[in-house]
């Protein structure tokens, strides 16, 4: 049942606050984007979604949350419910780096607070997948979670922070660095110093050796303004 489901995985908590526009993209409108759909294809996909969840795979489920978050679509709690359970039982023990990244940056738009099933799910695939994963990608994951009020674990943040020292500034770029810095206050786990010496390296060797600044990357390049991620601690 859906109440069994929800006390097992998560609940769903507030309202999703209105999107924010990727400065990058769309500078020059102050304004939040609108979804252009209609209310009735909105349900019609809703519906179909809802109906196709118990049988999708890591990407149907990354994709789908992922642009019904983008576009300001929230969907009903019991249509939150049947996609947290069935991301928990489901996708997670095969998602791919960019697939997680995209289902916890998903459910911190909605307002979904997992439960200890996902949490655990969604931990232990993420510690097995961190090798593969792009700075971003785990810059990303990690601001989500802790958004989502499960941030990793220790011993998973000092495998982050001993994978991102071996990469070092030829891979690990600005905004990456700056997710973390900007997640430290809701990561108790995380020992900023060690980010401090990265960005301290990433200054040296772009803006120093190279002769002329690099261009950072924004934040929001992931598609994910930082009022979006900020609006789901309050």
């Amino acid at each position: 049942s859906s109440s069994s489901s929800s006390s097992s995985t998560g609940r769903i908590r507030g309202r999703m606050p209105p999107p924010v526009p990727n400065p990058s993209s769309c500078s020059s409108s102050p304004s939040p984007p609108k979804c252009l759909a209609s209310a009735s294809w909105i349900a019609s996909f809703l519906a179909a979604t809802y109906q196709q969840l118990p049988t999708a795979d890591p990407h149907f489920c990354a994709m789908v949350g992922h642009s019904l978050a983008r576009l300001g679509i929230r969907p009903s709690p019991h249509w939150m419910e049947r996609y947290l359970c069935v991301c928990t039982q489901c996708c997670l023990p095969t998602a791919k780096p960019v697939e997680l990244m995209c289902i916890a940056r998903t459910l911190s738009v909605w307002r979904v607070e997992p439960g200890p099933s996902w949490a655990a799910a969604f931990m232990a695939r993420f510690a097995t997948i961190l090798p593969q994963a792009t700075p971003k990608q785990a810059a990303n994951t990690v601001l989500a979670l802790a958004h989502l009020r499960w941030p990793p674990p220790p011993p998973l943040l000092v495998k982050l922070q001993q994978q991102w020292e071996q990469q070092q500034a030829e891979q690990v770029g600005l905004a990456d660095i700056q997710q973390l810095l900007r997640a430290a206050p809701l990561l108790p786990g995380l020992d900023v110093s060690w980010l401090e010496r990265l960005l301290a390296h990433h200054v040296i060797v772009h803006h120093c050796s190279a002769g002329a600044p690099e261009a950072p990357r924004a934040v929001e390049d992931s598609g994910w303004s930082e009022q979006q991620q900020m609006a789901v601690v309050s």
